[in-house]
């Protein structure tokens, strides 16, 4: 919130309602490292060029580098792999709602869809 009390809009790009499933490859230690890291599956809420929004049941703190795969409809990985940074987390419908941050923007919406 401004100074007045009114909620400031900080996004950069819109976002977009979307539920796919996803893979997520947590890197503990960095992503050249990966001591230590873990693989969950989530279900993405939104996304938008600058990062998407992801329903997992496993928190992941703020910070942490993760790869995102999107799952196709047979469960096979599709050929786009997003590298991002978690910005938040809060209680979500599965377990925990995570905000990340892609390390570029999207040049276009349907590398994801």
């Amino acid at each position: 919130m401004d100074r007045t009390g009114v909620s400031v809009e900080r996004r950069n790009f819109p976002r977009l309602v979307l539920c796919r499933p996803v893979r997520l490859e947590v890197h503990l230690a960095g992503p050249e490292f990966q001591i230590n890291g873990f693989n969950t599956d989530g279900v993405t809420v939104n996304v938008s060029r600058g990062g998407v929004l992801v329903d997992v049941n496993r928190r992941i703190a703020v910070g942490t580098s993760c790869t995102i795969s999107i799952l196709e409809a047979d469960g096979e990985l599709a050929p786009n792999i997003l590298q991002g940074t978690v910005r938040h987390t809060c209680d979500g419908q599965v377990g925990w709602q995570i905000g990340f941050e892609f390390e570029r923007p999207l040049e276009v919406l349907q590398e994801i869809e």
